[in-house]
């Protein structure tokens, strides 16, 4: 294991066990990896015990057997200083990353042959092995108590094996409860792992008894408390649902609690952040659509796959080694959904007929598809175990999607701008209504929550609604419900199909134990200028830019998490945060460790919805071909177009900027970013545009 020292635990307690005998010790180890990184005969372990090729490569994730030849070339230099050593035994504490992702079933295999090989190599048929069996953190996983029965098995089987319990180990005290966890985050912790490791080998070594109980000697910290908490445990232990609800083009000031000169109703979103913690700061990464939704899923900032992640018919702009946050809570027990817009590749275009060559795919013809084919690269291919929408509501194909099929009637006919009322023209269904696209998702997002009755199993369902973006197609009694026009009758739409989601948590008894998220993926369409000139509105709130811009306008949205027993009820804060945080805050909370390489842009948030200390965050880079920074308070943008209408810069003060330039803000006192501050504080600005460079040459 790799937070344990042998120098604390293990050694001193090896060396008064054997007394004047030398104990020396190999250590070879790397937190959160697979056995697979041992052992380069696993993938074909793993096939012939039925795990499929994507099950094998989210585990493998391409990653080198980097651990076995250390293990050789550490005991071959030992040799040199110690070249009879009287016994060998080998501790092995490892398994969470293969019951997290559903690796059980080669994993008996996989550790025999393990054992074996280093006694081959090592030329010690007579090694000891000490197993440690993962804790009982997800007992409720049936990979995790596979992996930790198979680890007993192996032990209780070798006839020089033994096992070290740590179910005791892996508890500790927050806000007064004693909740499990993955591994013991406290130094005693780890010592007693290592004594147990060195009672258990040290009685294999003398011929002893080993320990059947797996705990030779000192009692856990904290075993009393556990047992008086035990009620208590178990409620907290209990995974808690997660509801992401991901709207469409939604500006900072639409939401009502927010904007005091806002003209449109959002009652239940108002309510959830009053029940909540709402986010002053809060971001996505683009100012435009699938950009932050790829960041979002991935937790990692869009631009190191692509600065534009747009697409239609095309592939997925997930790769299979991609680890989602779907991908994650399965790995955690969860069922997984996906409802509403997804805007991130199907690949479509991978189910053209043989003998059809496209024309073009920009408007491809709808007679060149087998719309019976399944789509082989959308949500369903990423971690979703189901999916229902029309892909992207203003992009072909104009069809329902359930799972990888098209659902009812298929596309028969070629949509222009006109017929598809969203300004792109594609296959679609004759009589495609858009206005029938909102109410339906809802209706099928209740639906699914209300399946979930009773069920025991925890959820993550992300509903991404595909308002109030364009179409803006408000239905009764939404139209004319505003003073804003259709743009706010759909976003007073949007609140209610927010407010019908959060009903059927409470219905359903999923209220208290669902944590909810509500977003955006960008800043408001740049329709907003002409409609607050019109009509007082401001969908940018306070904010200067919109859709499209490294303005704050464009990225910083709302952002509210309800968190039961965790965020305070009516709290606001002012910490940076970006939704590629939730990726790392989900891990950190559930005790899921991320592999290399995977989220890696991802902050853990939880003391920050504890409201115990400062953002972890202090810098963001903004991206949408066009790139910023932000340090602090300070931001540095690089040319950002300023495409305004010339009379809304003037009615909010807004002076315009020259074509080509560098801008520089301090948003502590200037959050409208009116005062460029880039001539008074060079050096500032230089400090920002250093780092910017650092991040470009470090893209991918």
């Amino acid at each position: 294991m790799q937070g344990m020292d042998p120098e604390t635990g293990f050694l001193p307690e090896a060396n008064k066990l054997f007394k004047g005998d030398q104990v020396v010790y190999i250590k070879v180890a790397k937190g959160g990896q697979p056995i697979c990184r041992w052992l380069e005969e696993w993938t074909d372990i793993a096939e012939k015990k039925g795990l499929d090729a994507r099950h094998i490569s989210r585990i493998h994730r391409d990653g080198k057997v980097e651990f076995y030849q250390p293990i050789l070339d550490q005991y071959q230099a030992m040799l040199k200083k110690h070249p009879k050593p009287a016994s060998v035994t080998f501790c092995w504490m490892q398994g969470e990353r293969d019951a997290n992702g559903g690796a059980h079933a080669p994993y008996k295999d996989a550790l025999n042959l393990l054992i074996s090989k280093l006694r081959r190599d090592l030329k010690r048929p007579d090694m000891n092995v000490v197993i440690g069996r993962i804790g009982d953190y997800a007992l409720d996983r049936p990979s995790c108590a596979a992996v930790r029965k198979v680890q007993r098995e192996i032990a209780d089987e070798d006839p020089r094996g033994a096992w070290v319990d740590v179910d005791d180990l892996n508890d500790r005290e927050v806000d007064g409860k004693i909740v499990s966890a993955v591994h013991y985050n406290r130094p005693d912790g780890y010592i007693t792992l290592g004594r147990r490791f060195a009672r258990q080998g040290h009685a294999l070594v003398t011929g002893k008894k080993p320990a059947e109980n797996g705990r030779p000697g000192d009692r856990a910290p904290q075993e009393l408390e556990k047992k008086e908490n035990k009620k208590e445990n178990a409620q907290e232990r209990k995974k808690k649902n997660v509801v992401i609800i991901y709207a469409d083009d939604m500006g900072y000031g639409d939401l009502g609690v927010q904007n005091p000169d806002s003209l449109i109703p959002t009652p239940h979103l108002d309510q959830l952040a009053r029940e909540g913690m709402r986010f002053t700061d809060g971001h996505s990464s683009s100012s435009i659509c699938s950009p932050s939704r790829y960041a979002l899923l991935a937790g990692r900032y869009h631009w190191r796959h692509s600065e534009n992640l747009t697409s239609d018919m095309g592939p997925s702009a997930f790769s299979k080694e991609q680890l989602t946050l779907p991908e994650m809570f399965k790995e955690l027990g969860y069922e997984t959904a996906a409802i509403g817009k997804w805007h991130l590749g199907f690949n479509w275009f991978a189910n053209v007929k043989p003998e059809v060559k496209l024309k073009s795919r920009k408007d491809p013809d709808v007679n060149a598809f087998d719309w019976t084919l399944p789509a082989p690269d959308g949500p369903t291919s990423h971690g979703f175990d189901y999916y229902f929408g029309d892909g992207t509501t203003n992009k072909p194909p104009f069809a329902w999607v359930e799972n990888d099929h098209i659902a009812g009637d298929v596309p028969t006919i070629n949509l222009t701008r006109e017929m598809s009322a969203a300004n792109n023209p594609g296959p679609g269904v004759k009589g495609w209504d858009h206005e029938k696209v909102m109410p339906t998702l809802t209706q099928k997002a209740v639906e699914w929550i209300a399946k979930r009755e009773g069920d025991t199993q925890p959820f993550f369902m992300y509903f991404a609604t595909s308002s109030p973006h364009a179409p803006i197609v408000p239905v009764e009694p939404f139209v004319g419900s505003t003073k804003v026009g259709p743009y706010g009758d759909y976003v007073a739409q949007t609140d209610w199909s927010a407010g019908q989601v959060l009903g059927a948590l409470k219905k359903y008894g999923f209220e208290d134990n669902t944590i909810v998220i509500f977003s955006s993926d960008n800043g408001p369409s740049g329709a907003m200028e002409k409609r607050y000139l019109d009509t007082g509105h401001n969908s940018s709130g306070p904010l200067r830019g919109r859709k499209l811009d490294t303005w704050e306008g464009g990225h910083r949205v709302p952002f509210v998490i309800r968190w039961p027993g965790v965020t305070s009820p009516g709290s606001v804060s002012d910490a940076l945060i970006s939704q590629i945080d939730l990726m790392a805050t989900f891990a950190a909370a559930f005790d899921y460790q991320l592999p290399t390489g995977q989220a890696e842009d991802s902050l853990n948030m939880m003391p920050v919805l504890r409201d115990q200390a400062e953002s972890p965050r202090d810098t963001l880079v903004h991206n949408n071909k066009l790139w910023g920074i932000r340090k602090g308070d300070w931001v540095l943008l690089e040319n950002p177009k300023d495409t305004s209408r010339a009379d809304y810069l003037a009615a909010n003060h807004f002076p315009k900027v020259q074509e080509g330039s560098e801008v520089l803000y301090n948003l502590s006192e200037d959050l409208g970013q009116r005062v460029d501050l880039l001539k008074k504080y060079p050096e500032k600005a230089e400090q920002l545009r250093e780092m910017l460079r650092q991040v470009r040459s470090k893209k991918n």
